[in-house]
């Protein structure tokens, strides 16, 4: 059998395995935003049956003779940059799910879909002690598939490694320190100025259905295509779906904060624009994948930070905001608007967390989870450890649980190594943003004219038609000339609130 056949066995077996993770994710979709309370059990049982198949496709022993004989051909050298960037990947994934027991995958796929349910419940009732003994499960699950996978590496290496492939707690350490020290320097500054900021102006009552209206507005703009998605309701705001041309994303609303639902569709619209945008010719192939989370949260704080609270964006936008909120907002002042919605203010809330203070609770979570799953601190501990952190960092106290360790939804599935994810996300947004200025220099412009186009086919072209062709740090380096750098991300922080705030 010539390499070329055995390759075309791979991609098919391969393809078969993507066509199950899209009923698994319009499944999970449901789940999130449909399913009725009574299918919490049933639902559970469906969603691990799909992981145990799923598992069983990435663990077939067919599928590692294939690769072994592909890699082990006189012929590898001669299949393309392509086809060997499939196999690599291929072989990266099978390595993985070949040492994880087929009943750990099982037993993590319950715990998930019970444990989400607790959760949502110990939030709504502000009770930790319901939510613990579920959390100190998937802790140890967590721990047991980072020893199967590497005994001799630290485990959160090992759990880092699964959403940012090459990263490891030395990386994130020396980023996150320089983030940290250079966040607080800038919000010392900020809470020094003199400029006053009411954010209050913009909690004017909106309806959901005027809500609604703007949603149809903002995604008209930035391009996110409805013709292949959804926009629907869910208790965490998310993107998920089978993906392609079926990628959905969804939001929450507050009748006296539209920002909430504005900013969280520009965020999870960004996801979404990444996912239906990655070239068609990679379709069912390892290459037509995002080709990591970081990268995937470049592009949502990409569109929701850099775009959609931009001065430029709104020059061309608010005309449009005052029209679709029917006549609420006439009389806000363009300027006070735009320090309400880029205020800088702590808060208890992550996903309400402006974008200077924002790095801070990623960097919050980090630490609790690199010691939780290095034994340094116990579950039990967390809301303590959690309030202390948030006062040091963001100089804030929480007064309940609901609003500070029970907030976020991830550690329900065991997602730890996630969180410090949506940084790296901004720090890649921010080396992304300095290449744009160079090679579009009047990419603002084109903003202000409500050209939000041009800046979507750049970021088209750079980032999400490349796939998983590279690992991130590689693509950050293919467009941004250098591997992942804090220092840019600074710098459009402190340029862009020296302006609002008179620095």
């Amino acid at each position: 059998m010539s390499i070329q056949e055995l390759y075309d066995q791979v991609l098919e077996m391969y393809r078969e395995k993507t066509v199950l993770n899209q009923v698994a994710g319009l499944v999970g979709w449901d789940y999130e935003t449909m399913m009725p309370n009574k299918a919490v059990e049933q639902r559970g049982g469906m969603m691990a049956f799909l992981s145990k198949l799923e598992h069983q496709m990435s663990t077939d022993p067919k599928l590692g003779e294939l690769l072994d004989s592909i890699e082990g051909s006189d012929d590898y050298s001669g299949l393309s940059d392509i086809e060997r960037r499939n196999i690599l990947l291929v072989r990266r994934t099978y390595d993985k799910s070949t040492k994880i027991p087929v009943e750990l995958v099982v037993e993590r796929s319950k715990l998930s879909a019970t444990a989400i349910d607790v959760w949502q419940k110990a939030k709504e009732n502000n009770d930790w002690k319901l939510f613990e003994p579920y959390l100190e499960k998937m802790v140890a699950l967590m721990k047991k598939t980072a020893h199967h996978l590497d005994a001799e590496k630290d485990p959160y290496n090992v759990l880092l490694d699964f959403f940012e492939p090459g990263m490891d707690m030395d990386q994130y350490d020396t980023l996150f320190a320089e983030l940290r020290d250079g966040t607080i320097d800038l919000i010392n500054k900020i809470n020094n100025s003199s400029v006053e900021v009411n954010r209050d102006l913009i909690s004017k009552k909106v309806s959901t259905p005027i809500q609604e209206k703007l949603m149809d507005e903002l995604i008209s703009v930035i391009g996110y295509d409805m013709n292949g998605g959804r926009l629907d309701v869910a208790a965490h705001p998310f993107t998920g779906g089978p993906g392609y041309d079926d990628v959905r994303i969804t939001t929450r609303y507050d009748e006296y904060d539209f920002a909430s639902s504005f900013f969280s569709v520009a965020h999870e619209g960004g996801h979404g624009i990444y996912e239906q945008f990655v070239s068609p010719d990679y379709r069912y192939q390892p290459i037509g994948e995002a080709c990591s989370m970081g990268m995937h949260e470049s592009q949502s704080r990409f569109f929701e930070n850099i775009i959609c609270r931009s001065p430029g964006f709104w020059k061309f936008f608010f005309p449009k905001f005052k029209e679709s909120t029917a006549g609420i907002y006439d009389d806000l002042d363009f300027d006070k608007f735009l320090r309400a919605i880029n205020v800088v203010r702590s808060s208890k809330i992550r996903v309400e967390a402006d974008e200077v203070t924002y790095n801070l609770h990623i960097i919050l979570r980090y630490e609790i989870e690199r010691d939780l799953i290095n034994d340094r601190i116990k579950v039990s501990e967390i809301p303590e450890v959690w309030n202390r952190m948030t006062k040091e960092y963001l100089g804030i106290d929480i007064e309940s649980d609901s609003e500070g360790a029970l907030q976020d939804i991830h550690w329900c599935d065991g997602a730890f190594g996630y969180f410090p994810t949506y940084s790296l996300g901004n720090i890649y947004g921010a080396q992304f943003l300095n290449t744009l200025e160079k090679e579009m220099p009047d990419w603002e412009d084109k903003v202000k004219n409500g050209d939000i186009k041009s800046i979507r086919l750049w970021l088209n072209e750079k980032v999400h038609h490349e796939g998983n062709l590279y690992d991130p740090a590689d693509l950050v380096e293919k467009i941004a000339g250098e591997k992942p750098n804090v220092k840019y991300l600074l710098n459009y922080l402190n340029n862009k609130y020296s302006s609002l705030y008179k620095l």
